[in-house]
């Protein structure tokens, strides 16, 4: 509607100037990136190099992969929540019964939702954040890529929603 109203050179200036403010090239510029999400505090943040330490202990790449894109240090020493990436936001009983679990076991006995339709474990000690893994990925859980641009928040349309037109998640 927006673009239909303004028009589409409006909209793109309007991409520019936000873009260039935040100390990215103009779309269409040399670099035609987007500034890039927030990095996580590398320096002089305990939590982050704990979270290195976890990683470079695994020979594991897809634990590392994970580590790096859906365990985020809190501000609480020792602690990190845990993102688990909900494909299309879709998750099943015994997934989530196992997430249940390992709140209760790792955590506070806390779940969160995302805006992303993803479930965060708050408050996991980062000694333990290999067994989370583990057992996430034993549930079909463990996917990495939270926040990343393929972790789609995805509308049900017709599945859920009466005004759906359509079945639009797949």
């Amino acid at each position: 509607f927006l673009i239909a109203e303004k028009g589409f050179e409006w909209f793109r200036d309007q991409v520019s100037a936000q873009a260039m403010a935040r100390g990215a090239a103009a779309p269409g510029g040399p670099s035609s990136t987007l500034p890039a999400a927030p990095k996580r505090q590398e320096a002089g943040n305990p939590a982050t190099s704990s979270l290195r330490t976890a990683a470079s202990a695994d020979g594991s790449g897809e634990f590392q992969r994970w580590l790096e894109s859906n365990a985020w240090p809190q501000r609480q020493e020792g602690l990190a929540s845990v993102w688990v990436t909900l494909p299309q936001g879709t998750i099943r009983v015994e997934q989530f019964s196992v997430l249940a679990r390992l709140g209760r076991e790792y955590g506070d006995a806390t779940l969160r939702t995302a805006h992303a339709q993803n479930v965060i474990l708050p408050n996991i000690s980062l000694a333990h954040l290999r067994e989370v893994y583990g057992e996430l990925s034993h549930a079909g859980l463990a996917l990495p890529g939270a926040l990343e641009i393929p972790d789609v928040t995805a509308c049900p349309g017709a599945e859920t929603c009466n005004l759906g037109l359509t079945r639009s998640r797949s």
